[in-house]
């Protein structure tokens, strides 16, 4: 089977190793991290040698035209760091990325949590019918800082999300055993039953001020 020739000039490019975005990834945790009053450091490093690190804050992917990295440098806002190693013009690697939340710690920000417990729970509850056995405010949609049994336990989560552009939005839930999305009281994400680690998603529609609930 014959197929189309390579346009004139065409290089095909060399794969190298991508670099490592520090602070690195831990099990379910992405590279980056979460700051709350803290400016954190973005630390890059390439595992190859005569390249040259290119970056950008946005997610977008990095070009030859991208912030080139000369050393550690410090972020004042939440960003989505995307490195990629460049060796010349045929030399490239894959990219890495690393998400950096940073907030402050006052009455504005937050999410509020209510905790529950029960001993035979297959699915989520229908909340409303629960008692509420702690509640409080966290900064992340995660279990880890809230206090908790090992199982039958669930976690309503509840808050504001600002949005600060109109498009169209990814949500994702990663959990083990049940969990949901709701945006504006409607249901995006079912990720419910028992089950191991496991990922969906659901996408929408936002612009402006939106009410999220997990």
């Amino acid at each position: 089977m014959q197929g189309f020739p390579e346009p004139p000039g065409a290089v095909e490019k060399i794969k190298i190793a991508p670099p490592v975005i520090y602070p690195q990834a831990n099990l379910y945790d992405p590279a980056g991290g979460f700051y709350k009053d803290e400016k954190p450091e973005v630390k890059i490093e390439t595992m190859g040698s005569d390249v040259t690190i290119r970056y950008t804050l946005d997610g977008s992917e990095p070009d030859m035209n991208s912030m080139a990295y000369n050393g550690p440098f410090t972020l004042t806002s939440s960003r989505v760091v995307r490195a990629k190693s460049f060796g010349g013009e045929n030399r490239e690697s894959s990219s890495a990325v690393a998400y950096f939340r940073i907030t402050e710690s006052n009455a504005y920000n937050g999410i509020r949590y209510n905790y529950y417990e029960d001993k035979s729970w297959e699915f989520l509850p229908t909340f409303i019918t629960q008692k509420i056995i702690n509640a409080g405010t966290t900064f992340q949609f995660r279990i880890d800082d809230i206090p908790k049994r090992k199982e039958q336990f669930a976690i309503r989560f509840t808050s504001y999300l600002q949005i600060d552009s109109v498009g169209t939005y990814k949500f994702y839930a990663l959990s083990d055993d049940g969990s949901k999305i709701y945006i504006n009281g409607n249901l995006l994400v079912n990720n419910d039953g028992g089950h191991g680690p496991l990922e969906r998603s659901g996408s929408l529609q936002l612009g402006y001020l939106i009410f999220y609930q997990d």
